[in-house]
């Protein structure tokens, strides 16, 4: 995807595989119980990892879309030390809840919009994500 936003084209169908591909792993692991803490954090970091160099693109091309992307890594920051502490302290990794599911969904959809460069679309993409 990150070359595609550095070559100017759309990453919307690239970034609904991305997506689903991401929910069904865990599912399918958690249904035939083969699912594991470590498996959860490596699935974590690379998703990560992932968005962050797409992201990194975008702003590139997309200067409009650097201070959204800005308060979304601050905020995967954030989750990302809530979560290590929570894992430290109980040794249980979080699977995340519906709202972290919410935000991640919102940040393909507004890494969509903001890829193609139009300013408008960047900035009504960026406020609802940021909601």
């Amino acid at each position: 995807m990150a070359r595609r936003v550095d070559q100017h084209k759309p990453i919307c169908g690239h970034m609904a595989a991305f997506v689903i591909a991401d929910v069904l792993d865990g599912a399918i692991l958690r249904k035939f119980n083969a699912d594991t803490p470590m498996r959860r954090v490596a699935d974590g970091v690379v998703d990560h990892l992932s968005i962050a160099r797409v992201t990194y693109e975008i702003t590139k091309t997309n200067p409009a879309s650097v201070p959204y992307a800005i308060v979304l890594a601050a905020r995967a920051i954030a989750a990302g030390t809530f979560n290590s502490v929570h894992l430290l302290k109980t040794g249980e990794v979080t699977k995340g809840q519906s709202y972290q599911k919410a935000t991640n969904l919102a940040t393909a959809a507004f890494m969509s919009m903001s890829a193609g460069g139009n300013e408008t679309l960047t900035h009504i993409s960026g406020g609802l994500c940021l909601r």
